[in-house]
């Protein structure tokens, strides 16, 4: 019986989805400077302010769950938007996009891959 449960317990922790991560990038295409931003994911939060018109910044997380992406942005003259959009799951890396444009926020899956 012991020797069963010793089994089982080898193959769970073999099937167990290695640990994976993905990066996130804010592209700022908007025509003006990002006044603030914040994106979530996998119980992550990550912020950032006074991003120029043209530039972009990044982030890379563990995935740790299932999760989607929530993103909230102002612009310098007082806009807002806010976006839910893009999913990651444990076994995969992910590197995706959010591009913020004059008047939405676009999401852009750049790579998938087993690791």
């Amino acid at each position: 019986m012991a020797l069963l449960f010793l089994g089982g317990l080898i193959a769970l922790v073999m099937l167990r989805p290695t640990a994976t991560s993905a990066r996130i990038e804010i592209e700022n295409k908007s025509g003006t400077k990002i006044r603030e931003a914040s994106v979530e994911v996998c119980k992550n939060a990550f912020y950032f302010s006074n991003l120029p018109d043209g530039s972009a910044v990044g982030f890379t997380y563990p995935i740790t769950m299932e999760s989607g992406y929530k993103i909230k942005v102002s612009l310098a003259p007082g806009m807002r938007f806010e976006s839910e959009a893009g999913y990651v799951t444990p076994g995969f890396d992910f590197s995706d996009t959010f591009v913020v444009l004059p008047n939405k926020i676009q999401f852009e899956r750049r790579e998938v891959r087993r690791p």
